[in-house]
């Protein structure tokens, strides 16, 4: 919740939803039904035993037991922009609402930028896949910081970023957040030291992972909702992807490291520290001194609460949806046809699904 509060336009916290809810009234709800489906912009998706037709005649169905009206044009939410994290290190300090729960957690995230740019997923999904296993090992394993240690890159809201999750019931997240950094800086060395040979099997096991079957029909479909909901339809993205992980070198995830992990002028870091219940205003606890010198290369980290935030997000930009087009609904019978043709095509020469149509 802290981690949506701080990157998204605009986020309500549980209090707040909790606030919201005591205040509404019957005739609210009422109102709501009746105006929920005023205005809506339908998007269908039938996948498995059918043909063409079929599929048009159930999204046919929908419209008319629903009646919708049409929106005038269709667009993302504005409010689904993720916040131009500001260069530098952001702390948002938060405190758990359960008192029983003993553990302290972080959520350190580096934010790269556009989940647009397919190298950049590329390169920080394969940089990913070689330190995942080494850093569970370091902060697990041997300093056994907590039971949770992971870590992997994500693309959220059209951004791509890294992140670094522990959960720990002996350190606390200013602590686990040096040792993070710590580890970053003894294995930019590592992964120098590679051979060729031993960066390569890297790369094999990213595009192994990337190329395994589907094995459900569920699966299938989530994965082509997926590129329908984000508007980009790229049903042969994973072909794509493996040949951009094909022609990376070592020297390209050298580079990503340094100038989004390791050069501390240049990431742009958000850190979520979750503390245990009452533990920042108890004098009585000895606790890690956040020490620039050792968090973010001296330069003196920006801290938070849930209740700052919003007031230090109106000072940012926003990174704008990308979606592919806008939609006028006046030609989506035309869209629809280009994209079943479009599905049924790929599908055809998919070996995940047999004699399955897509609409």
């Amino acid at each position: 919740n802290a981690f949506l509060a701080t990157y998204t336009k605009e986020y309500f916290t549980n209090e707040q939803k909790i606030e919201a809810v005591d205040s509404i009234t019957v005739d609210d709800m009422q109102d709501f039904i009746d105006n929920v489906f005023n205005s809506v912009f339908f998007t269908g998706f039938v996948h498995g035993n059918v043909d063409t037709n079929q599929s048009v005649d159930i999204a046919q169905i929908v419209n008319k037991y629903f009646d919708f009206k049409q929106l005038p044009n269709y667009n993302v939410d504005e409010n689904n922009q993720a916040l131009c994290v500001p260069k530098g290190l952001t702390i948002v300090q938060v405190e758990h609402e359960d008192e029983e729960n003993l553990n302290h957690c972080i959520f350190h995230s580096y934010q790269l930028g556009s989940a647009t740019d397919d190298v950049l997923n590329e390169v920080s999904y394969l940089f990913s896949n070689i330190v995942s296993d080494a850093l569970f090992r370091d902060l697990r394993t041997t300093k056994q910081l907590g039971y949770i240690v992971w870590s992997g890159a994500r693309s959220k809201y059209y951004t791509r970023y890294y992140r670094v999750i522990i959960q720990s019931s002996v350190q606390d997240p200013v602590y686990l957040q040096q040792q993070i950094n710590l580890f970053f800086k003894e294995y930019r060395q590592v992964i120098a030291d590679l051979t060729e040979e031993t960066f390569d099997e890297f790369v094999k096991a990213a595009i192994a992972i990337k190329e395994q079957k589907l094995t459900t029909l569920n699966k299938e479909s989530n994965r082509w909702w997926g590129e329908i909901i984000s508007e980009e339809y790229r049903f042969n993205r994973i072909e794509e992807n493996v040949e951009i992980l094909k022609s990376l070198t070592k020297e390209d995830v050298l580079q990503f490291f340094d100038d989004h992990i390791l050069d501390k002028s240049k990431t742009k870091e958000v850190s979520i520290h979750v503390y245990k219940r009452n533990y920042l205003n108890n004098d009585s606890i000895d606790k890690t001194v956040i020490n620039p010198e050792e968090l973010v290369d001296s330069r003196v980290p920006t801290i938070l609460n849930l209740n700052s935030i919003n007031e230090w997000k109106q000072q940012y930009d926003y990174y704008p949806n990308e979606p592919n087009e806008t939609w006028d609904v006046t030609v989506d019978k035309h869209h629809h046809e280009n994209l079943i043709t479009s599905l049924d095509s790929f599908s055809n020469n998919s070996n995940n699904s047999n004699n399955s149509n897509n609409s």
